[in-house]
């Protein structure tokens, strides 16, 4: 199965889980399924649900070099919030913040 596929699958299950009518999860950050790479979480309060994955690799480069940073996670989510209208929203965190002015590549999938 190739990662559109498996994505696609994922994007499906979090919208399903999110307009289901009753909530299995009481508890905010509820894993409520995993495939692949992603898992899927369902949050209430309000009622949300989000798909996460972390990358296979990364390279860091400064002026043109590979460089080692400290850093925390980086994730990237596929979030749904049927109150505030929310569907597919993506999102990442890049485990710090970005200097002003500078420029991030986020290449998914070879693309």
């Amino acid at each position: 199965m190739t990662t559109g596929r498996i994505f696609f699958a994922l994007a499906l299950s979090v919208a399903a889980a999110c307009l289901a009518g009753s909530v299995s999860a009481q508890d905010a950050g509820t894993r409520v399924a995993e495939a692949s790479d992603w898992q899927v979480f369902e949050g209430t309060g309000p009622k949300a649900c989000w798909a996460v994955t972390a990358p296979r690799k990364t390279v860091n480069t400064r002026n043109g070099r590979e460089v080692t940073v400290r850093r925390g996670d980086i994730l990237l989510f596929v979030t749904y919030q049927p109150a505030r209208d929310v569907a597919g929203e993506v999102s990442f965190t890049g485990g710090y913040p970005f200097a002003k002015g500078s420029t991030a590549t986020l290449e998914i999938d070879g693309a």
